[in-house]
């Protein structure tokens, strides 16, 4: 945990039985000692070669909505196209979930990290 950038300790990483957990939240259960923290764990140390393409696209997808509902309405995204776009949390919102190009871009690059907190964790 102590490898991850702190924005990263409360965003999901892994979902089990359709709920989405944190690295923070998996420590948390992991140090009471519950059988869901047993999953978890185990699920995290497997989880950089196992995770499923179909899996790591709705995770991406889940972690842009999070990160995009928390952004204040006037941040700008810059997608590289050509000519850039500047894009508001709305718009880059649509188009990630209409998996346009540029939408795309960005659940491409928000899986690059998902792999590097997997094995930043794991």
């Amino acid at each position: 945990m102590a490898r991850l950038p702190p924005y990263e300790l409360d965003r999901p990483i892994v979902v089990l039985d359709g709920v989405a957990y944190t690295p923070r939240g998996i420590l948390e259960e992991v140090e009471r000692g519950t059988p869901l923290g047993e999953r978890l764990q185990r699920m995290v140390e497997s989880q950089v070669a196992a995770l499923h393409q179909e899996e790591l696209e709705e995770l991406a997808k889940l972690r842009i909505r999070l990160a995009l509902s928390q952004a204040p309405p006037r941040i700008l995204f810059v997608a590289l196209t050509y000519p850039p776009k500047r894009l508001t949390p709305e718009e880059l919102l649509r188009e990630v979930e209409a998996g346009t190009p540029t939408g795309r871009q960005f659940i491409e690059a928000e899986k690059q990290v998902i792999r590097m907190v997997l094995a930043r964790v794991g």
